[in-house]
């Protein structure tokens, strides 16, 4: 029988371990569920949540550049990159352009001359939310500036890939909207989808090249103006609430 630890080594092993019991493990990202496994992308923010996704928005925004390098002509000043996003992602480039031009219409800048910025953080001209653009810029080597238009762009080139892995098209467009959690609930029965959603993805959809809107659970019409609070509120833009979190501030 193995004779036990001298005391003080025995000691400095209990304390290791409780040490690690107490240490919270860092967040884990398994490329499918999100961080932890929990799926939620940055997306079901909670309220203390949201107040945290808006400080880390402000700190990026706070960091961001006053320009921007303009990589095309004025008529797509922005293609080279999404030319790029599109080749090393697999994603339609015609997707891409969908997606920034809903959530941005391609500017960088709101109109108090500030980098475009969500209510709830969202950032950029692909709306990126913050806790996103973290995990995705340690997976693809993407720079410390989320408003920076190549990494935005990569950055969410390489969220709608995922979202298209696990949901299709035009489902990928609903979660990216809504986050895939809520879009999860609403194919398993349990949750309806915002009203904001609804109408991203009949806005969205007819512009991926699929026939209709691609059929499925995600057929959906566009709701008449007066019912739809994201035009209310945002003329055409995003309704940000948690649910719906990548609206564009306007």
């Amino acid at each position: 029988m193995p004779s036990p630890p001298p005391a003080p080594l025995a000691g400095a092993l209990l304390l290791a371990a409780l040490l690690a019991a107490c240490t919270p493990a860092p967040p884990g990202w398994d490329g499918r569920r999100g961080y932890d496994g929990n799926g939620d992308y940055g997306y079901d923010l909670g309220a203390r949540g949201l107040l945290a996704s808006r400080a880390e928005a402000g700190s990026y925004r706070a960091g961001a550049a006053s320009r921007y390098a303009v990589p095309g002509p004025p008529e797509d000043p922005w293609g080279p990159h999404l030319r790029e996003a599109s080749t090393r992602f697999g994603v339609p480039e015609g997707w891409l352009r969908a997606i920034m031009r809903q959530e941005s219409g391609g500017r960088l800048f709101d109109g108090n001359g500030l980098p475009i910025t969500s209510p709830v953080g969202a950032m950029g001209l692909m709306q990126v939310m913050p806790r996103t653009y973290d995990t995705l810029r340690a997976r693809h080597g993407l720079g410390p500036d989320p408003y920076e238009p190549r990494d935005n762009i990569l950055a969410g080139a390489a969220y709608i890939r995922e979202m298209h892995d696990r949901f299709g098209a035009p489902g990928f467009a609903a979660a990216y909207n809504a986050g895939p959690d809520r879009v999860e609930a609403y194919l398993a029965g349990a949750k309806i989808l915002p009203d904001e959603t609804i109408n991203y993805v009949a806005s969205v959809a007819p512009q991926l090249g699929l026939a209709g809107a691609g059929g499925g659970a995600f057929a959906f019409a566009a709701l008449r103006p007066e019912d739809d609070p994201s035009r209310q509120a945002f003329d055409g833009g995003g309704l940000v609430t948690p649910e719906a979190p990548t609206g564009v501030f306007r």
